[in-house]
């Protein structure tokens, strides 16, 4: 990889600018409005539309791009460089997304990229005994071929029983 891909990707893993928006933005929790703000189904449907590159919202698939980068730039995330920049160079328009398909909260899928995204979303919940190595066996045999990745969403990015796959992510993130 030349000087200027390594640059390009410390660039494209940059979440500065999110953090800044972030910290000029209010507080506003449509969850705690609605009564909903520890309700699992309602923030998995909320996140679901949001990753819908052809909901109404508008945002394309910017959603998964900027969930991807967050993704990628997490520590226990291992992989290498000229990967991490194709994957933040590809488009998302064709993902679908599945809500509780074989029980799992989110499973986004690109055919044409050939990649997936399995998302467990716990909200002060526990997941249940070989729960989480069931649903890796259902995508290792359904997905055989697409690049699997695996992220364990809770409120404050708690350990899953499987830290080595299954990639902690908070609502922070």
């Amino acid at each position: 990889m030349d000087n200027d891909e390594k640059l390009l990707v410390e660039f494209l893993k940059d979440v500065d600018i999110l953090n800044e928006i972030e910290a000029n933005v209010d507080n506003f929790n449509v969850f705690e409005i609605l009564g909903t703000i520890n309700t699992e189904i309602r923030h998995s449907n909320m996140l679901a539309w949001l990753f819908n590159p052809n909901e109404v919202h508008g945002l394309n698939d910017l959603f998964i791009k900027k969930f991807i980068e967050i993704f990628l730039n997490k520590p226990a995330v291992e992989m290498d460089d000229s990967f991490v920049l194709e994957m933040l160079l590809k488009d998302f328009d064709d993902v679908i997304v599945r809500r509780e398909w074989n029980h799992i909260d989110i499973l986004l899928i690109s055919e044409v990229n050939k990649v997936i995204f399995a998302i467990e979303n716990k909200i002060w919940s526990k997941e249940s005994k070989g729960q989480l190595n069931r649903y890796q066996h259902v995508l290792e045999s359904e997905f055989f071929d697409y690049e699997k990745n695996y992220i364990f969403l809770t409120p404050e990015a708690e350990d899953s029983s499987d830290i080595d796959t299954w990639i902690s992510m908070s609502y922070i993130d």
